[in-house]
């Protein structure tokens, strides 16, 4: 069995149990320092792996219970075409990343400052559930 097989399959128990906007803005907490960590790394090391694999986990996690959440998001009429959408949002996300980062240092920029970007990027996806999660509490 792979890690990532288990840690999807920890999210999504945990997501039944303490419910998806609880769950993912923690997985995505943790990916955000995970990848901080990561700039602080100036060698391969103990600390540097296991950051990476973390991130790499939770990350992965998380991303397993997005459509769960876009479900439950979207009336049932267009429940699909919502789901759609956000995997094509993924998945453009996921092309053009390795662009805009070649082209990051392409002009010059350091490495281990990606990390920050990158941890950037998934603090504010943790914070657009975690408010996300307390609207449809307040509208509930």
């Amino acid at each position: 069995m792979s890690a990532a097989w288990l840690e999807e399959s920890a999210s999504a128990r945990w997501s039944d149990r303490f419910g998806s906007f609880t769950v993912v803005p923690f997985a995505y907490l943790i990916a955000a320092l995970s990848l901080c960590s990561q700039s602080l790394t100036i060698r391969p090391s103990t600390h540097s792996m296991l950051s990476t694999t973390l991130s790499g986990l939770s990350g992965s996690g998380a991303s397993i219970c997005i459509g769960s959440v876009a479900i439950l998001i979207y009336p049932r009429a267009c429940a699909t075409i919502g789901v759609g959408c956000v995997v094509a949002i993924a998945r453009l996300g996921a092309a053009t990343g390795p662009l805009l980062i070649g082209a990051a240092l392409g002009v010059g920029m350091v490495a281990s400052r990606l990390f920050y970007f990158a941890a950037f990027a998934a603090a504010i996806a943790g914070l657009c559930f975690l408010v996300l999660g307390k609207a449809r509490q307040i509208a509930a």
